[in-house]
């Protein structure tokens, strides 16, 4: 597998808790996708890593993943987010990709 952790996808992982309310649909697919490619090794479009995060992570965060990929294609959902959810989600999700890294084998 080859390693597509730029300098550019580190500092969207580390700078996504500051990011989650001035980019929340950059900030949460941009997410999706990266623990995408750790899990399965897929590099992924936005759109592509949103609908993998809807399929697979935890049923308590499918709806703020919908919302943003539907905004992402569409343009067509207000984001109506609670602050509090995106920040549990970037923390569940920054987790997730340390765990992630800390395990991989290169």
């Amino acid at each position: 597998m080859i390693n597509i952790f730029s300098d550019q996808y580190l500092n969207d992982i580390e700078t996504a808790s500051e990011n989650c309310t001035s980019r929340p649909v950059y900030t949460i697919l941009n997410l999706c996708r990266v623990l995408y490619y750790l899990k399965e090794g897929v590099i992924s479009s936005k759109k592509e890593g949103g609908v993998w995060g809807i399929k697979t992570l935890d049923n308590k965060y499918t709806e703020i993943v919908l919302i943003c990929t539907e905004k992402y294609l569409n343009n067509t959902k207000n984001l109506n987010i609670e602050n509090d959810i995106l920040i549990e989600f970037i923390h569940y999700m920054k987790t997730e990709i340390s765990n992630q890294l800390e395990n991989r084998v290169y």
